[in-house]
């Protein structure tokens, strides 16, 4: 799959030090994998919870921070909705975001 506006988790990272590995791999993890289903992210991300509309969370860092993004599914795309801490996100409505 291909994020298509990965610039979003670059910037994090730099502000964001202690979380840039673990970004990092989500990115390179994403990149490789080709879910079709949100079943199957499910299956290669352990840490992925999707919820309605195509969007899934990810849990970074032992649910540190939150990762929301929306996946077209038909042509592989990942866009990234949201970054946040943990706090940050029950401050938010992830399906809406």
């Amino acid at each position: 799959m291909r994020v298509v506006n990965r610039i979003v988790i670059e910037d994090y990272i730099k502000s964001h030090k202690d979380v840039s590995g673990q970004l990092s791999a989500w990115l390179e993890t994403v990149e490789r994998s080709n879910c079709k289903t949100p079943l199957e992210v499910k299956s290669n991300i352990p840490n992925a919870g999707p919820i309605p509309d195509n969007r899934v969370i990810f849990d970074v860092k032992g649910k540190k921070y939150r990762l929301i993004v929306e996946i077209n599914y038909d042509i592989g795309l990942v866009y990234i909705r949201w970054i946040g801490t943990h706090a940050d996100y029950n401050k938010i409505d992830a399906e809406t975001i």
